[in-house]
């Protein structure tokens, strides 16, 4: 093992430290609640970034030929792989 160190001992540190590496986490979870109000900032950020960018995507999506189209064109034209 690393710097002469046994198996039992590097064993030993291992759980240790993947013990209140979890207790650290759950203590995080319950003190201060981080997840509590997520789904309220998701819905804030989506009309945020619809407001700021709705427009703007709205026509770059109506450029841009949807995917299905493309393969019907190309099953058309005798493309797109297959047998």
């Amino acid at each position: 093992m690393p710097a002469g160190v046994t198996w039992g001992h590097y064993l030993r540190f291992s759980c240790a430290a993947f013990l209140s590496m979890m207790a650290g986490s759950q203590l995080v979870h319950i003190c201060y609640n981080p997840l509590e109000d997520i789904n309220t900032m998701i819905e804030k950020e989506k009309q945020h970034l619809k407001s700021e960018f709705g427009t703007e995507s709205q026509k770059l999506n109506d450029d841009k030929p949807s995917p299905g189209k493309e393969v019907e064109e190309q099953k058309d034209q005798g493309g797109g792989g297959g047998s």
